[in-house]
């Protein structure tokens, strides 16, 4: 079974075609350094739509949601969730929507 298999009404319908030529390779690794200690990382490609891009959920309405998360990714560490920056109220972190004009 694979995701495109099910449904999720009203926004997705079961069915839609596989996308089978864009190849996303991963890697993984563990290692166990004691009984309660691991460590674990991995890295791979994502042809995926970009976190923070417009996504339409629109299903008969006239509203696009924008999430407001940025991914940069500074000088210096891989990793850093807060990009430099203070963390956002939960205000600032909620999803906003804006009134779009499909025709």
């Amino acid at each position: 079974m694979f995701a495109n298999d099910v449904s999720l009404p009203p926004f997705q319908q079961a069915g839609r075609p596989n996308d089978k030529n864009n190849l996303e390779p991963r890697v993984g690794f563990a290692y166990r350094i004691t009984e309660r200690t691991v460590i674990r990382g991995g890295s791979g490609l994502y042809y995926g739509d970009a976190i923070g891009a417009d996504q339409s959920f629109a299903t008969g309405n006239a509203q696009t949601r924008r999430d407001p998360v940025q991914q940069r990714r500074p000088r210096g560490l891989r990793c850093q969730p807060d990009n430099g920056q203070p963390l956002p109220t939960y205000a600032q972190a909620l999803p906003q929507f804006c009134s779009s004009n499909p025709a």
